[in-house]
């Protein structure tokens, strides 16, 4: 239609502009809503659609169409008891989010606090293919041994305890062919015959720590603890290390205890949940007398 003469556009303009930013903001407050219900789901392990509504106080039909959405999109997994977790899909972009100088920084504090409660020096290393382990974070202790390592040093799986630690999560055909050698012998007591080696790798799995006892430096001691990530894999290894008189046989018990907390400490903020956290996170809970007819309404939509 023509417009009269003096007429303008503008108010419709205005009004055109209005409606765009109403709908920013409403995708914004959408996305806003998702990764809290991602956040919802994933601090809890598992939940029923109800509960998800309950704890993000959402209506019913608001929280289905959300959790239909994330669902479609490969973000969230339904099980056989209709409750909904985090999918593999997460976990792969969280697994983006760490290299080896990112998990270096988160392990700072551990291996500072570490080395604070022991007197002793403390490392951080993971497993590399080529040369077995690598150094990421140390700090040296009161009374630490003369170390001569650096941050980034390379050293044999067979002969540290961070070593045994790290190779005792691997893969058999990863071990099978570490242990075929050559292994370089630094002392008198360096393991390298594979059948003594397996067994302390078989060791050092059941019972979560590895130690070494003057097998890579005479006169020295180190203990290691698996640090796991948000998959159960093995991420990393930290460890105390330090003279044979400050490391004594009755001081082994309760080092093996700090290293192991600071390496739960580690797991979890890497995003590692233990069976007994999982088990009380998917504990069920009593369903409320209100939500079963919510239930019904919902039943044929979510199959």
């Amino acid at each position: 239609m023509a417009m009269a003469h003096g007429e303008t556009r503008e108010p419709a303009a205005r009004d055109s502009r209005k409606s765009v930013g109403t709908r920013s903001v409403g995708t914004i407050n959408a996305l806003r809503r998702g990764l809290q219900m991602l956040e919802t789901i994933g601090d809890a392990g598992r939940l029923r659609l109800t509960l998800i509504a309950d704890r993000m106080q959402l209506n019913l039909s608001t929280a289905h169409h959300m959790v239909k959405t994330l669902h479609e999109f490969g973000y969230l997994v339904q099980d056989e008891n209709r409750e909904y977790r985090l999918s593999p899909r997460v976990f792969k972009l969280a697994a983006s989010a760490w290299d080896a100088d990112q998990l270096g920084h988160a392990a700072v504090s551990a291996v500072a606090e570490l080395a604070l409660v022991t007197g002793e020096t403390s490392h951080v290393a993971v497993f590399d293919r080529g040369d077995a382990v690598i150094i990421l974070s140390r700090i040296e202790g009161n009374g630490s041994a003369n170390l001569v390592e650096r941050v980034g040093a390379a050293r044999g799986f067979h002969c540290t305890a961070l070593g045994k630690v790290l190779m005792a999560y691997q893969p058999e055909e990863v071990q099978n062919h570490h242990l075929a050698g050559p292994l370089k012998v630094f002392t008198r007591k360096t393991v390298t015959n594979p059948n003594r080696l397996r067994d302390a790798l078989r060791l050092a799995r059941e019972q979560g720590y590895a130690m070494d006892d003057e097998e890579y430096t005479i006169g020295t001691r180190c203990i290691a603890a698996p640090v796991f990530n948000y998959s159960g894999m093995v991420a990393a290894a930290i460890a105390v290390h330090g003279n044979l008189w400050s490391i004594t046989d009755q001081r082994i018990p309760e080092l093996v205890r700090i290293v192991r907390e600071k390496a739960a400490q580690l797991s979890a903020e890497l995003g590692f949940m233990t069976a007994q956290s999982i088990a009380t996170r998917q504990k069920p809970r009593k369903r409320r007398a209100g939500t079963r007819k919510s239930v019904r309404k919902v039943r044929k939509a979510t199959r």
